[in-house]
């Protein structure tokens, strides 16, 4: 099977490619001969195209990225990695099979270590509730089981948020230029995030999913200007550093070298204003750091909670229906 999953992913890229030729560069690359290296290799393709498609603005790309079929050929390759290792996939494809599959994968990725095990028994929960949700037979029908579903979800939800801002604090920049376009990522991610817990909540209930989208939450942009003060603050510490510097090294250049005393006082003028700009610009830099790690911070917390927020709606609704159905078979 792991050959065959191969075989199709690699047809079926072919023919994105060639539908769209921005992409001719994401290839996949020879057969790594494994089940886990294939599993891998998908998975970073998939990443690269999805990536592609946020700069291409294609919605081929997008389609394509989140039909059925990549999620089937992302799912199998999971399954073949797994099975290569000597667990055991349950391959039956009715109703209560999908849900006992999603859930005994999302618990066995929640309790390994091994992180190519954690990977694919997500893809695996995640391909098994999308079939679940096809089969329209996955609507919750207990509180238990909504409750279940509910630790289930919130769990999932902070996870991936907390994962998603280790990632982009690594990936803060420093330079002026690059904060517009860092932002633009952070923003982009966040609404990926928001969109996978969205679509993890109805296939979960067994819902097609809620009839309008929620709002996103309005995330200020970050303010990596200094505030007067602090930038005549970094202008005063700057200078100092480079006055203090300049006059001890005049002084030694005439005092302890011989150095005509012109010579030694331009010398040490032009090291004092090389450090007085090096001084006044680290600290900029360290400022746009600083603000860029604390916007990302509130951006998170900002998207997560409007994800509960939705979450504990959709909830909500499941509950209200579940209490109406009772009252009408009770009537």
């Amino acid at each position: 099977m792991s050959g065959d999953v191969w075989q199709r992913f690699t047809a079926a890229l072919q023919r994105l490619t060639d539908e769209v030729p921005e992409l001719a560069h994401v290839v996949a690359g020879q057969d790594p001969g494994d089940a886990a290296g294939r599993y891998r290799t998908i998975v970073a393709v998939l990443s690269e195209i999805t990536w592609a498609a946020s700069e291409l603005d294609d919605d081929r790309v997008r389609q394509w990225s989140a039909s059925d079929a990549t999620a089937a050929l992302r799912t199998a390759a999971a399954t073949a990695a797994l099975e290569a290792d000597g667990l055991a996939v349950d391959a039956a494809m009715d109703s209560d099979a999908h849900l006992r599959r999603a859930l005994h994968w999302r618990r066995f990725g929640c309790r390994t270590t091994d992180d190519l095990h954690r990977r694919c028994a997500m893809d695996v929960s995640r391909g098994s509730l999308r079939l679940l949700a096809r089969t329209g037979a996955g609507r919750v029908t207990s509180r238990l089981e909504l409750q279940r579903i509910r630790l289930e979800l919130v769990r999932d939800l902070r996870r991936q948020y907390a994962d998603l801002r280790a990632e982009l604090l690594t990936r803060v920049p420093s330079g002026r230029a690059a904060v517009g376009s860092f932002e633009a990522d952070a923003r982009e991610r966040l609404a990926e995030v928001a969109d996978r817990a969205r679509d993890a909540t109805a296939r979960a209930l067994g819902v097609s999913g809620p009839g309008g989208r929620w709002p996103r939450p309005e995330v200020t942009g970050p303010m990596p200007a200094q505030r007067p003060d602090e930038l005549w603050l970094g202008l005063v510490l700057g200078a100092g550093f480079g006055l203090g510097a300049a006059l001890g090294l005049a002084r030694l250049a005439t005092g302890l070298a011989g150095v005509p005393d012109g010579i030694g006082g331009a010398v040490g003028l032009a090291l004092g204003l090389a450090l007085t700009v090096a001084v006044v610009g680290g600290r900029a830099r360290l400022h746009r750091r600083a603000v860029l790690e604390r916007w990302v911070g509130a951006a998170v917390a900002v998207a997560r909670q409007a994800s509960e927020e939705e979450l504990a709606y959709r909830l909500l609704e499941a509950q209200a229906g579940m209490a109406t159905a009772d009252h009408k078979t009770k009537n």
